[in-house]
């Protein structure tokens, strides 16, 4: 049977499979759901995956990959669109709530490394190189960093005590505060940088995303892989304070705040600051993916043990968004790739 009649069928196959489990048998699907996890999931957690709107979503997702896998067969693009095909599998693996779907990812995967790489010039991503750092450049970097840490780990917990106001509104309107403050900051202090790479990054927009689904792969396989590695080290599978924080926050505040706020200045910070003031390669994957790892769970997690074994997944994370920026040099495409990242994610958990 030929790669694309294979594909067609079975991407029908899925879409059927999807309708039927997570839509027309959802309830099923829930039960399932919440018998196999409910020892190991906190109450929050389990009401979520015991809502059918996640089953919907995460059905209406995996049904558009796979009418965007026919029409790529269909239209004789697969050499093209590879990449694409790839990336999408790993997805529709991790979102399978069957065996059905389970198993077609993973012939896709198969089929997928029998297709050849684009045969003409593949267009990569631009080289840029590093410009000279100046002594402004290094001030502006020590200043937003200082700042950055100063807001985040003292002065927020120290204004926050002073008041002594414990109200969930209270702390999103000082988050809000904070937010919109470093937001400004850090678009003030690096303005021409942040310019001057989105319009590369346009330009060069197709080379660009590539390199970004790439990425993002990566990315999920490492996110995935660290939280496996901790359910099977701790037996259960725990969820750090920072989200069980972020999890009682209104949709309304987190959805903005992790998808534009947080991919600019964290991006600004930890990948464009770090790397002008630290030049060797290793130290800046190790001290920029650590430090943006210890970031979201130093002074909430309730003892050192939890706070190293929470980081991991967000230490992978930032390793993954270093190399990234070690390779393109634009923090418009890290920028772009956190944004991604953050804005599924919250389409996911929020549903």
């Amino acid at each position: 049977m030929k790669k694309k009649y294979y594909f067609i069928f079975s991407s029908f196959i899925g879409i059927i499979s999807l309708i039927y489990t997570n839509i027309i048998n959802v309830s099923h699907l829930i039960n399932l759901e919440v018998e196999n996890v409910k020892n190991f999931l906190n109450e929050d957690l389990l009401n979520k995956i015991s809502n059918p709107m996640y089953y919907y979503f995460l059905a209406c997702i995996g049904i558009l990959i796979f009418l965007a896998i026919i029409i790529i067969f269909i239209s004789k693009k697969e050499e093209k669109y590879r990449t694409f095909l790839i990336v999408v599998s790993i997805i529709l693996f991790f979102i399978s709530s069957n065996n059905i779907l389970l198993l077609i990812p993973l012939i896709n995967l198969y089929f997928i490394s029998a297709i050849p790489k684009i045969s003409k010039a593949k267009k990569e991503i631009p080289i840029i190189e590093n410009n000279l750092i100046t002594k402004k450049d290094i001030l502006k970097c020590l200043l937003l960093i200082i700042i950055y840490i100063g807001i985040n780990f003292f002065l927020g917990k120290i204004i926050l005590k002073i008041i002594n106001i414990n109200s969930t509104n209270f702390r999103i309107i000082f988050n809000i505060s904070v937010d919109i403050f470093l937001f400004i900051f850090t678009i003030i202090l690096f303005y021409k940088e942040l310019i001057n790479d989105f319009k590369i990054f346009f330009k060069n927009f197709s080379s660009y995303i590539n390199f970004i689904l790439k990425n993002y792969g990566l990315l999920l396989l490492a996110n995935i892989g660290v939280s496996l590695l901790i359910t099977l080290f701790t037996k259960e599978f725990g969820t750090s304070q920072n989200q069980i924080s972020l999890n009682q926050l209104p949709f309304w505040y987190l959805f903005p705040a992790a998808s534009i706020y947080a991919p600019i200045v964290e991006e600004v910070v930890f990948r464009g600051c770090f790397r002008k003031l630290i030049k060797n390669d290793y130290l800046f994957l190790l001290l920029s993916a650590v430090s943006f790892g210890l970031l979201h769970t130093v002074g909430q997690e309730a003892n050192l043990l939890n706070t190293i074994l929470y980081s991991l997944p967000y230490i992978g994370m930032g390793y993954v968004l270093a190399n990234t920026y070690k390779k393109s040099n634009n923090i418009a495409t890290n920028i772009s790739l956190h944004f991604l990242n953050n804005f599924l994610s919250c389409m996911i958990n929020f549903l």
